[in-house]
């Protein structure tokens, strides 16, 4: 569980073993300090973080490991079938796919998922952006309908920001060893 909350933290340096280093302006205010210094500390590879939970009133937003493919299947399914238009696949197209097929999606990219207990909010997946190789790109947002309007997007959203800072030090520590 995280210390603490991202919202409303007022982060200006990052301190640890390593030289500090400054966020980008306007990104400090997200985050704070126990945050950021957890999250570097993994080096932002896909299924590196997983079980890995932020924890923000009674949503737990939690980045998925390789073995919760079934979950995020389930959860990727019901997104299809509830708001077909918002997605590029079809539930067709994935609904049939076997286990091997919903496991390499798993490495592929971060998948994050919101939990209000152990019940499924929301999803959103964070991956390299293929036209900017030192950028990441957030997409698969879906939240299930009875959770809409209270956030939850927002701190998948927050939470998927916060993992692809935490690629970004990794990526700068490891261009400074």
């Amino acid at each position: 569980m995280w210390p603490g909350s991202i919202i409303g933290a007022t982060t200006t340096r990052v301190h640890g073993s390593r030289p500090a280093l400054s966020p980008a302006p306007g990104i400090q205010r997200l985050f704070d300090q126990s945050t950021i210094r957890q999250l570097v500390g993994h080096r932002g590879r896909p299924g590196s973080l997983g079980g890995t939970k932020w924890t923000m009133t009674e949503i737990t937003v939690r980045v998925l490991e390789e073995s919760d493919w079934s979950l995020y299947r389930d959860v990727r399914l019901r997104a299809l079938a509830e708001s077909p238009g918002s997605f590029s696949a079809t539930l067709a197209e994935e609904a049939g796919r076997d286990e091997q097929f919903w496991r390499a999606r798993m490495t592929r990219s971060h998948r994050l998922l919101a939990e209000r207990g152990s019940i499924p909010q929301g999803i959103v997946s964070l991956g390299p952006y293929e036209h900017e190789p030192s950028a990441g790109e957030v997409f698969g947002l879906y939240v299930v309908p009875e959770a809409r309007g209270t956030r939850v997007s927002w701190r998948l959203v927050e939470a998927a920001a916060a993992l692809a800072l935490a690629a970004l030090y990794a990526a700068t520590d490891e261009i400074h060893q």
